[in-house]
């Protein structure tokens, strides 16, 4: 089978939930993408269960259940998945076009979806039901939109400075450059309105459509992290779930999910300029607007899109964000950066954890020739992502996750920079990785380079093999590919 992004991590009932691109019986991309869903108690060792989503046959997801994100209601603790589903213009069943204004003129229309759990007693949630009203069904008209998908929440009504829900969505401006939309609503399943830009850009180096874009806040390396609320993941009710529109008013999700950075060179045209106390942008705890007092630490968030398509890098800046405008001031951020020095990740998703520690996952694809193989791709160990202030600019850390010790075995090793040993431990506890660190050569196995443990590691495919890549790559941009 095939794999690609993963979406939605979420914890649930002292379960992690990640669920991710998958087409099984296929070793290459294709239409008729569904949710894969596997789940952990330890983030190394997972279990893979029944697809979660798959295509409705006539549905707006028809020809595929594309990426999103998972949403937890902040009153009920009802779990949402939010995604993009797909249907090819080309199909018979594709049902009304969108009108001209709003018609992005692809091979297929995007709409944004959403669904919930049949049973909220199950703490593996295996069944979803998928409602049967949208959450939006049309892109912004005239703006000559390139893309408009992978939804990301990336505030609610307790962070948001104005007690409404925020989302963002992938997007870009033919023959202009990425841009990330923001929409607004009070509730997390309706009533969602176009807000504007988070950030864009005319530099298309940088990428055409934004996919998967991410934003958060990073904390400190090696500080202490902040408490979580006691209600971040609240109980949910008692009693059946009952789908339909009285059940979709309960629904308004409190992300359990944030963004991601990492350590590479930055990209001609970037810009690296100092960023000071003053411009780390609004508060998120309601005071809104109000500038970080002199004597306060700077905040520095992270903001990542994938451009365009997966033979291209994953970018990230780091800089301002204002709560007030929901506006990220990409043109005084330090970067772009590359997240990884490779060609094989894409599509990272992030995940705060119950610990309050930001993680981060992606899909790392497969560079063999097609037809030598049954599978391809898998999601990474995940990364645990901090920000290291002690240097002239602020950098992303990413360290190896202390849990993937326990996939220690006695034998040999190697270790980037160092060599091969005997009786080396092989898997974890490396040093943190900075940029000019290659992320994928940090510390891993040396038996075949590859292939760690077998089966429930790490999210393989169809065979649950966890593999860990280790390119040999310079510091290169690969060319960037469009899939216009």
């Amino acid at each position: 089978g095939w794999i690609n992004d993963p979406n939605g991590p979420f914890f649930y009932k002292g379960v992690c939930h990640l669920f991710y691109q998958y087409l099984p019986g296929s070793a290459k991309w294709d239409w008729g993408l569904m949710w894969g869903h596997a789940v952990s108690f330890d983030l190394v060792h997972w279990t893979h269960l029944p697809p979660a989503l798959v295509p409705t046959p006539g549905g707006a997801d028809q020809d595929g259940v594309f990426s999103g994100c998972a949403a937890i209601d902040e009153e009920t603790g009802i779990p949402v998945l939010l995604y993009t589903g797909v249907r090819l213009r080309s199909s018979e069943t594709c049902g009304p076009r969108p009108p001209p204004e709003c018609d992005l003129n692809l091979p297929f229309i995007e709409s944004q979806l959403f669904a919930f759990p049949a049973d909220l007693d199950d703490p593996l949630l295996e069944h979803w039901i998928k409602d049967d009203v949208p959450l939006l069904t049309l892109p912004p008209p005239s703006m000559n939109l390139g893309g408009w998908r992978d939804p990301y929440i990336i505030a609610t009504p307790s962070t948001s400075c104005d007690g409404q829900y925020v989302m963002l969505l992938g997007s870009g401006v033919k023959n202009r450059g990425g841009i990330t939309l923001v929409y607004k609503s009070q509730h997390l399943t309706r009533g969602w309105r176009y807000h504007g830009a988070l950030a864009s850009s005319d530099n298309m180096a940088w990428g055409i459509v934004w996919e998967c874009p991410l934003l958060a806040e990073l904390h400190p390396h090696g500080a202490p992290l902040p408490p979580l609320e006691s209600d971040a993941f609240p109980a949910p009710p008692a009693g059946p779930l009952r789908p339909g529109r009285l059940y979709r008013r309960q629904l308004a999700g409190h992300h359990a999910v944030r963004s991601i950075e990492a350590r590479q060179p930055k990209l001609p045209g970037g810009t690296a300029p100092a960023i000071a106390s003053a411009a780390a942008g609004a508060h998120a705890n309601g005071s809104c607007g109000a500038a970080v007092g002199v004597d306060e630490p700077p905040r520095y968030y992270f903001f990542c899109q994938s451009p365009d398509a997966p033979a291209n890098p994953t970018f990230y800046w780091i800089g301002s964000f204002c709560h007030k405008s929901i506006r990220y001031d990409v043109d005084n951020a330090h970067g772009p950066y590359q997240l990884d020095y490779g060609d094989i990740l894409y599509a990272p998703n992030v995940l705060i954890d119950q610990s309050g520690r930001t993680l981060l996952v992606a899909w790392l694809q497969e560079r063999r020739t097609v037809g030598t193989y049954t599978y391809a791709g898998c999601i990474g160990l995940p990364r645990v992502l901090s920000i290291d202030e002690s240097g002239p600019e602020p950098r992303l850390v990413q360290s190896p996750l202390p849990e993937a010790a326990a996939l220690r075995r006695r034998g040999k090793s190697w270790v980037h920079g160092i060599g091969v040993s005997d009786g080396a431990d092989g898997v974890g506890g490396g040093a943190a990785m900075t940029r000019g660190d290659d992320v994928g050569r940090s510390v891993c196995s040396s038996r075949e380079a590859a292939a760690l443990c077998g089966a429930d590691t790490a999210l393989g495919c169809v065979n649950e093999k966890m593999l860990l890549r280790h390119p040999d790559r310079g510091a290169r941009t690969p060319k960037r590919t469009s899939l216009d």
